[in-house]
């Protein structure tokens, strides 16, 4: 593909995002945050366009190299290293304990372990966490709302008995 791909995508994106405001017809969708939804995920876009225009305009800044190379760049010192340790008759470390191994989830990936924590994991654990957040906020919400109608109807139920019961009283 060719770079000019990046600045027709851009514009697009750009485009929509301008268009964002002017579009009336679903306001209350999302409890009426659709827009701010919008535009975020259209700038989370934009700025993904740009990061893969950086990366296929200087492709050997490390920073910007996709994961896939990085990864595989590790893997290969990983397996040289370990072979290396093999053909020298070094003696193997221990096996990690549970510990070291669940702390390296958080650590990055090194030529050191070869480990990663697969990010469509996180990705999957982070939606789910941010779902049960908002679905324990809406029930809280809920119940508060609940709890103000059954209290107004409690209300209206005692002005109605009081109101009876005056009534009752005027008419013996």
């Amino acid at each position: 593909h060719h770079k000019a791909w990046f600045g027709v995508a851009f514009l697009a994106t750009a485009g929509v995002i301008v268009a964002v405001p002017f579009l009336k017809d679903k306001d209350e969708a999302m409890g009426g945050y659709w827009k701010w939804i919008a535009l975020s995920n259209l700038v989370l876009v934009a700025a993904c366009l740009v990061w893969g225009l950086l990366c296929e305009i200087f492709p050997n800044v490390p920073f910007l190299a996709p994961f896939e190379t990085k990864r595989q760049k590790i893997f290969e010192e990983y397996v040289a290293r370990r072979t290396k340790e093999l053909l020298m008759a070094q003696d193997l470390p221990p096996a990690a304990s549970i510990t070291s191994n669940l702390l390296a989830i958080v650590k990055p990936l090194s030529s050191q372990t070869a480990f990663y924590f697969p990010s469509t994991f996180l990705t999957a654990m982070v939606i789910g966490i941010s779902s049960f957040i908002y679905v324990i906020v809406w029930i809280i919400n809920l119940r508060k709302d609940i709890e103000g109608s059954c209290e107004a109807l409690k209300q209206k139920a005692v002005a109605a008995l009081f109101k009876q019961t005056v009534n009752m009283g005027e008419q013996f």
